[in-house]
């Protein structure tokens, strides 16, 4: 859908380039700003499930009334516009509201002891998510350009419709974690407050420790627990804010390059396409090989993996792909490359973003308290928002394009330096059973 949403802006809706790109973004940052809501709504009220559901039907009633504005304008044009903007905004409402409950709900399907198949079912997920991107992301301009519109809403309408049905029909062979009682969300508010601002005696140990005497031992440990992975998610929006230049800079990138391959002209745009590609080709790799190379007890014994050394990693990966971007640059500056040495920079970033993003989606459900999973889910995809904001403020700064990459890998370096101290001091929670299969079948519906 976002692929084709600016040029439906543009085009179809006759609103200009420059708005259409404006309300895109808009939309994008409205749906994660959503997603925090969702995460809450899912913890505190109906539970990841029913959040799911209700999402996934907001989305389907907007695709559908996108179709309909589209056949409905050749009879009556002034309800187009407000009809299309009534179902893109039921569409991203849908979506936001249900991104952080599905990696959440799908994580609660696996017991405690199967750590390592939830790591490995997080990868696959994300690749689904990439094999999605990409076949839409060539399949939807096209229908879009040579076919009538309403047909492209149809195509994405379809795949909607299936997906519902096929999680919704079996709902009762689910395992639906049971909410906890009160509202948890306004309880960590409470308590971080009362920790700023309550008593302190000599024996706490921890600032939040004075909340004890007004709120419940596990009420509080969970509010550490909380706190914990929050501090882990500072950096990550600078990250984020990095990752998405490549579909700026380092498309401009493209534009001063040579475009002619075998006697065909790339257009710089296709070549942002590069990442999911070779994300739907090496998140297999990692799951194959390198993670189990890691995981032999002779290596293991020496260096565990972790999900934050995987982070840390990424960030070494997309230091590294920003000091290529820019010696590219600066190299095509004089003498105009091929197009085709964008291709290890693109390398550089994917691994970068299966090590840091795949980990931290991971990262964000397996230590977040169990009844706080949808919100610190929504919290972890809110980085991203940040992050888009940042490049906001990074496009008021004026760097030449050949110096642009090394000066990000300059802010690269100093944020893994704050993430490399924030994360030699975490202590990763003890994973236990929250709920006994006897307690899992009686909750289920």
């Amino acid at each position: 859908m976002t692929t084709i949403l600016t040029v439906y802006f543009s085009d179809s809706l006759g609103l200009g380039d420059k708005l259409g790109e404006a309300l895109t973004s808009a939309f994008l940052l409205g749906t994660y700003a959503l997603a925090l809501l969702g995460g809450i709504v899912a913890d505190v009220f109906l539970g990841p499930f029913r959040v799911l559901c209700t999402g996934s039907f907001i989305m389907l009633i907007g695709a559908l009334v996108l179709c309909l504005s589209e056949l409905y304008q050749r009879y009556d044009f002034d309800l187009h516009l407000p009809l299309s903007f009534v179902g893109i905004c039921l569409f991203y409402l849908g979506n936001g509201f249900m991104k952080p409950c599905l990696s959440a709900f799908m994580g609660d399907q696996f017991l405690e002891t199967e750590g390592e198949l939830r790591k490995t079912w997080f990868s696959w997920f994300y690749w689904s998510i990439q094999f999605g991107s990409l076949f839409f992301s060539i399949a939807t301009p096209f229908t879009l350009q040579l076919l009538p519109s309403w047909i492209t809403f149809v195509i994405i309408l379809c795949p909607l419709l299936m997906g519902f049905s096929v999680f919704v029909i079996p709902h009762t062979e689910y395992f639906k974690r049971p909410k906890k009682e009160g509202n948890v969300f306004a309880n960590f508010i409470k308590i971080l407050v009362f920790g700023c601002f309550g008593e302190r005696y000599e024996s706490d140990e921890h600032w939040l420790d004075k909340s004890t005497r007004k709120y419940s031992h596990d009420s509080v440990e969970e509010a550490k627990e909380a706190l914990k992975v929050l501090k882990v998610m500072i950096p990550l929006p600078f990250f984020w804010m990095i990752f998405f230049q490549m579909y700026s800079i380092w498309v401009e990138q493209a534009k001063a390059m040579d475009p002619m391959v075998a006697g065909y002209s790339v257009p710089p745009a296709v070549t942002s396409s590069l990442n999911g590609l070779i994300d739907m080709l090496f998140i297999p790799l990692f799951e194959k090989l390198i993670y189990p190379f890691f995981e032999r007890p002779s290596i293991k014994e020496r260096f565990e993996f972790t999900n934050l050394k995987r982070m840390g990693v990424g960030h070494i990966f997309t230091i590294a792909a920003l000091c290529v971007a820019g010696v590219v640059s600066r190299i095509n500056a004089t003498s105009q490359l091929s197009v085709l040495w964008i291709i290890p920079q693109y390398v550089l970033i994917s691994c970068a973003e299966i090590l840091l993003s795949i980990s931290g989606l991971e990262f964000a459900y397996q230590e977040a308290p169990p009844s706080m999973k949808g919100t610190m889910t929504a919290v972890y995809l809110s980085t991203t928002a940040v992050g888009n904001l940042f490049i906001f403020a990074l496009a008021l700064i004026n760097i030449p394009l050949q110096y642009e990459d090394f000066a990000l890998a300059g802010i690269i370096v100093l944020v893994f330096g704050l993430f490399t101290l924030i994360a030699r001091s975490y202590q990763y929670r003890t994973e236990h059973k929250n709920i006994n299969i006897q307690e899992e079948n009686e909750t289920s519906e």
